[in-house]
């Protein structure tokens, strides 16, 4: 270790300055020196190395280091971070990976990783030591998940086999509706024209019905199978023709019902009856059936039966309402960055040319167009009445969106115009081109341009007022009275435009 001492001529005193023997850099001490081997290098292990003495019989053992024959040397002036390319002029801050030895900023040298005395990887027996990014992310184990179980073929075992019990299931639901339902049509055409047809059919359809399914016994069941509601004196016990399980009748769980033998069959048209579908039309007999068995023999029946049926009026009109939207999104916004071109201060004191205003006057006439058909399906769906509690919530739900899309989109028009370089009068007018004199005279201080855009304005918001009237009718008709003051509010503002619009047209405007 070079060591070098000067003097102090201020204090007298002697300063030893030592230089690093790893960067070659000069310390004022030693103290200096061990917290830049601490700090840039990386050799604080936590332990302090004893001095030996030499008046003591025994001696410290010699620390032993990791090995540096790895380590890529520094070239001032030259050496750069191999991480993010800073060059260094000097040893300050620049770091040797204690793994790879490349060299790096102090930045991209602060992980920590486990070595031993080769520079190896060592979990378990090595020391914490400095490391790059690269060594760090290459070390074993990282980003490991541990050991793991493939359980996905147990859970498709069970799926399949859930599938296949109720599969079986269905099958055999099945054949005890085909067997149930020519039991019972041949009993009614057994006893055709006879005297005893109430009492002794109703005994012969008794016990085919207990021979098709084993029923339970009602006086060991307590509760219903489906609901799981206790019986009592009042509340009854049934059988399912199909399963013979203890269900109730209540209307409000639907846990059975009676279906007759012709809807039996119309809803199960592929299984094989014995009789046309058109014969159990004659037969006048209901069976009661539990809401498990119906599900399980018409569920499937009914989604497949429902993929083939024309969508609902209702829903047609929502597709073709968001559909008209997304027109108008797209034709507001060309229209948008149409104006911002003949905005541009580059451009702003140049003539617009002709198909610039062809343009303009295109998009505007396809936004009205647009508008006039989205108010036209608005109606259509104010105008349809609900067969259900699920479509009443749709209604309710698009007309609240159809309404907040005119209030963000459809009463801003008018801060789109057609076009806004209007061309004022003044003493240069006599030196424009002849096909824009027609666009500067006046009426009532406005040009014949500006009378059109107003005059569409107008339109555009008598159009959307009738439409807010509307609504606001059929919301009082159904009492929803907090729809009622927002809509208000949206006419009171219509309103206020509208006279403004006409303000604006003066004798121009149209009532």
């Amino acid at each position: 270790m070079p060591v070098e001492r000067s003097s102090s001529n201020s204090e007298g005193l002697n300063i030893t300055r030592v230089s690093c023997p790893v960067c070659g850099s000069s310390f004022d001490g030693l103290t200096a020196l061990n917290k830049h081997l601490d700090v840039d290098h990386g050799f604080n292990d936590g332990s302090a190395e004893t001095i030996n003495n030499p008046d003591s019989n025994t001696r410290t053992p010699k620390i032993q280091h990791i090995k540096k024959s790895h380590w890529e040397k520094a070239d001032y002036g030259g050496t750069v971070c191999h991480e993010c390319g800073i060059s260094f002029k000097k040893a300050k801050g620049l770091i040797n990976c204690r793994k790879c030895g490349k060299l790096y900023c102090s930045s991209h040298c602060r992980n920590i990783i486990k070595l031993n005395l080769k520079a190896e990887y060592d979990p378990t027996n090595g020391k914490w030591y400095a490391c790059c990014c690269k060594c760090f992310i290459g070390k074993p184990g990282y980003c490991d998940y541990g050991s793991f179980l493939d359980v996905t073929d147990s859970f498709v075992n069970l799926r399949n086999k859930k599938n296949e019990d109720e599969r079986l299931r269905t099958l055999q639901i099945e054949n005890r509706l085909v067997r149930l339902v020519d039991g019972v049509a041949d009993i009614h055409e057994k006893y055709r024209g006879s005297i005893f047809i109430n009492f002794t059919m109703g005994n012969d359809i008794s016990r085919l019905e207990r021979t098709v399914a084993p029923w339970r016994d009602d006086r060991s069941v307590l509760d219903c199978f489906v609901c799981l509601k206790p019986f009592g004196l009042t509340f009854r016990k049934h059988h399912c023709r199909l399963c013979g399980n203890v269900v109730c009748n209540r209307d409000v769980t639907g846990c059975s019902n009676e279906i007759s033998l012709q809807c039996l069959a119309n809803a199960a048209i592929d299984l094989p009856f014995k009789r046309p579908i058109e014969k159990f039309s004659n037969v006048d007999y209901t069976l009661r059936l539990c809401y498990r068995c119906i599900k399980s023999l018409y569920g499937e029946r009914k989604f497949k039966k429902d993929l083939h049926r024309p969508k609902p009026q209702l829903i047609s009109l929502c597709e073709s309402l968001q559909s008209t939207s997304e027109v108008i999104n797209v034709i507001i916004g060309q229209m948008e960055g149409f104006v911002g071109i003949m905005d541009d201060p580059k451009t702003i004191d140049n003539l617009p040319r002709q198909e610039d205003m062809r343009e303009s006057k295109r998009l505007r006439t396809k936004l009205l167009r647009t508008v006039a058909m989205y108010n036209s399906l608005t109606r259509q769906l104010s105008g349809i009445v609900p067969t259900n509690l699920t479509e009443a919530k749709i209604k309710r739900s698009v007309q609240s969106a159809s309404s907040g899309f005119i209030n963000d989109k459809i009463l801003r028009l008018k801060q789109v115009p057609g076009m806004k370089n209007e061309f004022s009068k003044d003493s240069s007018a006599p030196f424009l081109p002849q096909r824009l004199k027609s666009t500067d005279l006046l009426f009532n201080n406005l040009t014949i341009s500006e009378v059109k855009k107003y005059r569409e304005e107008l339109m555009v918001l008598k159009e959307q007022k009738f439409l807010v009237q509307s609504m606001i009718e059929e919301a009082k008709k159904q009492r929803k009275f907090d729809e009622v003051a927002v809509l208000s509010s949206n006419l009171n503002e219509l309103n206020a435009q509208i006279t403004q619009t006409q303000n604006n047209l003066g004798d121009q405007g149209f009532s």
